[in-house]
Formats: structure tokens, C-alpha cells, sequence
């Protein structure tokens, strides 16, 4: 509450507020009227907006900012106003200025809003009937007769003498009528002089007569009795997840199942977050419907704006109040401590005017952060925002319930301490809104249990609920996380990143596993991996699969430059080389981090031996023929490249310790050693004969055994 020198700052302001509103509010009716302002009232206007600047300087520092800007806002948008800008905008100029002020009230603390001011107003003239007016007279029955200066000099005393003298015939004609009853005030004998100024005494009233200030009959429907208040005996549980159920169709006169909706949720997801049973809840939403029922003629009787009477109902039966801050959002929580803020207390407010049968709804004209609970009524909207009464022109464009229920959901989901609460949160937010901002989705991702998807069903039916919710909600959430967060605009890091790729990888979302990789990979630092291997590398792979050569080239290279030590990127630029030189360039490095698998071994020693590197083919192809898996045919080719050297000892020595000596090939390649180093001797006729006894015929071996006399 503001102090005493900050009341007279904002008496200055809402004075000057008020002025403006004069101003506009009449050219509201000159406009409905025959549509145009006259300069003159828009120049009055303007001095009225020179004085609401000159005000708002003086307080600028002690306003709110939300007020602070509205003011801004509003004395910059009438500067220079023209008469056809007011006339059309009118109705939206006072809108502005009376919700200025009513937010005046509450930031100053003053003590009358205007919105009750013009409650007040309204109700005065309701009750006043005007006199009828008297005919204009006719211009044809106007005497023309030209004026002379003598009938301008005595017209106005001859006028004022005519109507002297026909007052007091109307009133002698009166008195002689008897419409005046003599009475000791009226009467000449009451007039006596008084003596030290001594008050006049107050005549005793009839014992049967009606109060002064409720001598006129009652509108009720007018001040807002448009029912007789029942109480709502049950309430339908709703099942806010099911994906038939239409949340667009909420009602406001649904309020009461949605919230206890919302509990009975939690009493099976999150027991010990409630501080009422949901059944205690809704007993005690039962005991006020009833007891505002038995009220509801009394009320009447007090002829009482029916908001007004509601509201000090409310007070004195639950003894709620506003708290600036607090996280008592569901009923049970304001009703246990007595109070809550203000979304949640208004919505519990108009959950009790709807199990109560009463036409109350919330609109929240600015914002959901400050819903109002309203009645239409016949002065215009009737409204209270947990502290103050008051009365608007207009509602506003009033919120869907779905809306208003993601606003209190977002206000729970803090206040839940498991991560299989806050999903269910998370989800019914989304279900509500259609959509997830990126605050919504980032604390949706940290709470998923993403294991559930690659775990069986468990048999026991009290964990086989939450396993089915919890899937269920991996499932619903998946595209709005992925879609709003794999955003560039989301600026996540990389380790969201991350989980989004495991998200994806979960549901397997290809589309969105190709997009959380490169998100990752853009994100992640020099030299991360993923699942064991070099991230470019799995982002690479994942290029090529989708057919982008071009990009996974650009991948793999970008793997081989941070992962000095891993082989993989390696024998991928191989395979993806077009030039001979390039290609044993990357086998080389492959053999250089670690590869020694024989596929490879035989590849590289090809290509070694192509580019005429014989004695590196060689010592790969030995390396190759002490592993288990080397063949006849490596064998067969290190002793061929023994001899290409000239060497066929080396040959014979390969041959002798390999456990496929007595292979034909391996036979004949060993004769020909024999014959090159000692010609055709013991060794090599024996050799010659145990080649011959395979039953091949091999013409070669027969015309070299022939020049040598064998």
C-alpha cells in the first residue's frame, strides 16, 4: 500500500485521469450520436492529456511498471489527435483510460475506484425518471416581426415577469387543489426563529415506511440474481489425457470437475503432494454451494450487487485471501492455507460460483497472469481480482477454458517433486495448448524416462500404470520436444542435443535423428563421441545412408581431423576416393591408427604393390599370413612378390613355416624356388614328383623340368 505523500501524487494522477475521461466519454456519445467530434472537444481533450503528463512525471517512479507502461503508452498514442481519429476510436479511448485508472486504484491504494464510481452513478440514475420537455415551437408559428432595439432592451425583464406571475398562479391554483398538505414544516405557524442556531427536529417516519435509499423497487436480474442457486450434487471425473476427449469443448461450468480432476491425478501419481483427500475437496465445495443457496434470498433482501454479495460470502465461509507469491495452486492447498495467489484463487472462486449454480466466469482482458471473476450485469461487467470490486465497460476477449487451465498447470508443475508428476504436468499442458514453448520442452526432456520404451511390461498391475503413463507420454511429448527444440532458434547445448538424439533414437524418428545429429554435431566439442564412436563419424554415416556423398565426405574428414586415433573415418574416405593415390593415402592411415583386419590388410598390400611398394606389400602380407585367417592365396602371393624380388629363399623360407605347404599352389611355387636357387636337384625332383602325383597338368612346370634334363 502506498503512503501518504504517494496519495497525494496519485490523487493529482487519477484527478487528471478522470478529466480525460470526462473529455472522452463525451466524445463517445457526440460519435454513437451523428458520428463526428468538434475540434473544440479534442482541444479540451489535449489540455487534459498535458495535465496527465505533467502528473505522471511527478509519480513516474512510484507506479508499478506494468501501469507505468500503459500510462506511456497512452499519453503517447493521443498525442496530436485529430477529430475523425477520436471519433472513431472513442469507445477504445475510454476503455484505455478507465482501466488506467481502476489499476491506479490498485497500485495507490486510494479508496474509490471509478468502476465504482460509475456502479454508484449508474444506480442513481436508474432510479431518476426525467421530466417531459415542453415542445419546441414551430417557425411557422413564430411571429416574423423585424426586432427593434427597444424589444432588445426590455424583452429579458418582461420575460422574467411573465414567469414570476405564472408561478405563482400555479402555485395559488395548486394550494387550491390541496396538492400541498399543510405541515408543521411547510406551515407558517413551524417558521419560528430559532434561537442559537439550533438544528431543525427530525419528523418521526410512519413505522411501515421503506428505507429512503431503497424506496425504489429492486432490479435483481440487474444486479445480477439472473438464477436461483443450486447446488451441484456431483461432479464428472475427467480424464484430460484421453485423446477423444476435446479439450476445446470446456465450459466454464466445468471448472469444479477439472480442478478435482486435477487432484484425483495426483492422488494416484503424487499422494503426498495434497494436503486435502480430493473427496474432503469436493465435500467442502458441496458445504459452500449449499450454504450460498440458503443465502441467495437474503442477499436479494439486501439488495446488494449479487458479485458483491458473493464475494463477502466467499470471506466469511472458506476465510481465503490473496497472497502476493505462494505455491498453493490446487483447491486443497488455498483452502488448507487460507489463501493462495491469484490465479489459483479466482479459479477456485469461480469453481465455487459453478458448483454453486451461479453465472460467474473469469476473464482475464490483461493476461492470464490477472484473471478477473466477472458477471455480466446491467451496468456493464461486473468484476473482482481477489482484492477489490469493480466494473468495466467491456470483458474483453474472454479466455478459453483450456487456456486458463494450462496457466494453473504451469504454476503446478514446479511444485511436484517427481519427475513422473511433472510429466503428467508437462502433457497436460501440451494437451491443452497444442504445443510446448522451449522452457516447456527442455523441462519435459529432462524428465522423460526414456528406458521404458526398450523395457518389457512388468506383470505387477500397480507398476504397470505408470509404465503404460509413462510411455504414453514419451510417445505424446516426442514431436512437440523434437519440433520445438531441434529448432536453431531453441540455441540448446550439447548435451540437450544429446538427449534429443535419444529421444528420437527411442521412438525411432529417423527424421529426427538425422536433425539431433547434425544438432549435436554443430553443438559438441572437438573430439566428443557418441555411443563409443567420433560424433562427425556417426553424423557422416548418416548422411551417406540418406544418399549425401558430398556431405558425409565433409563429416568423415571432419572425423579424421579430431579423432587422430580411430580408423573408422579413415577406411570410409578410402571407400569414398576416387583417386588411387588419395585411397592408399587413407589406407595407410588406417593401417597407421590400429587396422589390421585381413580384408584390409589384402586391400592395402594390393595397393601397395600397384604403386610398386613391393617389400611394404610383402610385410603386410606376412602380417596377414601369421594371423588365423590367412588363406593359401596370401601365401601364394608373398612368396609370388619373394620372387618378383628376386628372392627365393625368402620364398622358400615363408613356405617351409606356413601350414599350408603341401597346398598344390603352394607345392609348385616351391619347386619353382628350388629350381631358381639350386636347379634341378634332389629336392626338387622329389617336389616335382609329389606336385606330379596331384593329377594336374600344368605345362609350365613340365617345360621348365624339360630344359633342365628332368
Amino acid at each position: 500500500m502506498a503512503d501518504l505523500s504517494d496519495n497525494r501524487l496519485f490523487e493529482g494522477l487519477r484527478s487528471a485521469l478522470l478529466r480525460a475521461d470526462r473529455v472522452a466519454d463525451f466524445a463517445l456519445r457526440m460519435s454513437r450520436g451523428g458520428g463526428q467530434v468538434p475540434a473544440g472537444l479534442v482541444g479540451d481533450f489535449l489540455e487534459a492529456r498535458v495535465a496527465l503528463e505533467r502528473e505522471f512525471v511527478k509519480c513516474h517512479d512510484r507506479l508499478s511498471p506494468d501501469l507505468r507502461a500503459r500510462l506511456k503508452e497512452l499519453i503517447l498514442k493521443t498525442k496530436n489527435l485529430k477529430p475523425e481519429v477520436m471519433a472513431q476510436g472513442a469507445e477504445r479511448l475510454v476503455e484505455r483510460i478507465r482501466g488506467v485508472l481502476n489499476d491506479l486504484m490498485i497500485d495507490g491504494g486510494l479508496p474509490l475506484s471509478l468502476t465504482q464510481e460509475m456502479f454508484e452513478e449508474t444506480s442513481r440514475q436508474s432510479s431518476l425518471v426525467p421530466a417531459p420537455t415542453a415542445p419546441e415551437a414551430r417557425p411557422k408559428d413564430v411571429a416574423r416581426v423585424a426586432p427593434s432595439p427597444r424589444a432588445a432592451s426590455f424583452g429579458p425583464v418582461i420575460l422574467v415577469a411573465v414567469l414570476l406571475l405564472a408561478g405563482l398562479a400555479a402555485a395559488a391554483a395548486a394550494w387550491a387543489f390541496g396538492l400541498f398538505e399543510a405541515s408543521p414544516a411547510n406551515s407558517a405557524v413551524g417558521n419560528v426563529a430559532r434561537v442559537g442556531n439550533q438544528p431543525a427536529p427530525v419528523l418521526p417516519r410512519p413505522a411501515n415506511a421503506p428505507p429512503a435509499d431503497n424506496a425504489g423497487a429492486f432490479d435483481a436480474k440487474a444486479a445480477g440474481y439472473t438464477r436461483e442457486l443450486k447446488p451441484q450434487a456431483h461432479y464428472v471425473a475427467l480424464n484430460l489425457l484421453d485423446p477423444d476427449f476435446d479439450l476445446a469443448v470446456l465450459r466454464a461450468t466445468e471448472w469444479p470437475s477439472l480442478l478435482l480432476s486435477l487432484e484425483e491425478d495426483l492422488a494416484r501419481i503424487e499422494p503426498a503432494r495434497l494436503k486435502l483427500g480430493p473427496a474432503d475437496t469436493w465435500r467442502r465445495l458441496l458445504r459452500f454451494a449449499e450454504g450460498a443457496a440458503a443465502s441467495d434470498a437474503a442477499w436479494r433482501s439486501s439488495r446488494k450487487p449479487f458479485l458483491d454479495s458473493f464475494v463477502a460470502h466467499c470471506r466469511q465461509e472458506t476465510q481465503v485471501v490473496l497472497f502476493p507469491d505462494g505455491d498453493q495452486v490446487l483447491p486443497s492447498d488455498i483452502l488448507h492455507a487460507k489463501g493462495g495467489p491469484r490465479l489459483p484463487l479466482i479459479l477456485l472462486l469461480c469453481a465455487l460460483a459453478q458448483a454453486s449454480g451461479a453465472d460467474l466466469v473469469v476473464i482475464a482482458p490483461m493476461g492470464r497472469e490477472f484473471p478477473l471473476l466477472a458477471q455480466t450485469i446491467k451496468a456493464g461487467i461486473a468484476t473482482y481480482d481477489g482484492e477489490q470490486l469493480g466494473l468495466r465497460s467491456s470483458a474483453g476477449k474472454e479466455p478459453a477454458v483450456r487456456e486458463m487451465l494450462a496457466a494453473l498447470i504451469e504454476k503446478l508443475r514446479p511444485t511436484l517433486a517427481t519427475p513422473a508428476a511433472r510429466v503428467w504436468a508437462s502433457s497436460l499442458i501440451f494437451r491443452c495448448l497444442g504445443d510446448l514453448s522451449p522452457a516447456q520442452a527442455r523441462e519435459a526432456l529432462a524428465d522423460l524416462d526414456l528406458a521404458t520404451l526398450s523395457q518389457p511390461a512388468p506383470g505387477d498391475p500397480q507398476r504397470r500404470e505408470p509404465y503404460d503413463a509413462q510411455r504414453a507420454a514419451v510417445k505424446l511429448l516426442q514431436p512437440a520436444i523434437c519440433r520445438v527444440l531441434l529448432d536453431r532458434v531453441a540455441r540448446g547445448d550439447a548435451a540437450e542435443a544429446a538427449r534429443l538424439l535419444e529421444l528420437a533414437l527411442a521412438v525411432a524418428d529417423a527424421a529426427s535423428v538425422e536433425q539431433a545429429l547434425l544438432l549435436l554435431a554443430e553443438r559438441a566439442q572437438k573430439g566428443a563421441q557418441f555411443r563409443g564412436e567420433p560424433l562427425p563419424l556417426v553424423v557422416a554415416r548418416q548422411l551417406l545412408a540418406r544418399g549425401d556423398k558430398a556431405g558425409a565426405q565433409g563429416w568423415f574428414k571432419r572425423a579424421f581431423e579430431e579423432a587422430p586415433d580411430h580408423a573408422a573415418a579413415a577406411l570410409e574416405l578410402a571407400a569414398l576416393a576416387e583417386n588411387a593415390d588419395l585411397k592408399r593415402y587413407y589406407l595407410r592411415s588406417a593401417y597407421a591408427r590400429g587396422c589390421r583386419a585381413p580384408d584390409f590388410l589384402r586391400e592395402l598390400a594390393g595397393a601397395q604393390a600397384q604403386a610398386g611398394e613391393l617389400l611394404s606389400a610383402l610385410a603386410l602380407l606376412d602380417e596377414l599370413c601369421a594371423q588365423e585367417a590367412g588363406t593359401v592365396q596370401d601365401l601364394a602371393d608373398a612368396a609370388l612378390l619373394c620372387l618378383a624380388l628376386e628372392r627365393p629363399a625368402w620364398a622358400q623360407e615363408r613356405i617351409a613355416a606356413s601350414r599350408h605347404a603341401r597346398e598344390p599352389a603352394i607345392l609348385r611355387l616351391d619347386l619353382i624356388a628350388e629350381i631358381a636357387l639350386h636347379g634341378l636337384s634332389d629336392r626338387a625332383r622329389a617336389l616335382a614328383q609329389a606336385y606330379g602325383r596331384r593329377g594336374q597338368d600344368d605345362p609350365y612346370i613340365e617345360s621348365l623340368l624339360s630344359r633342365l634334363g628332368g
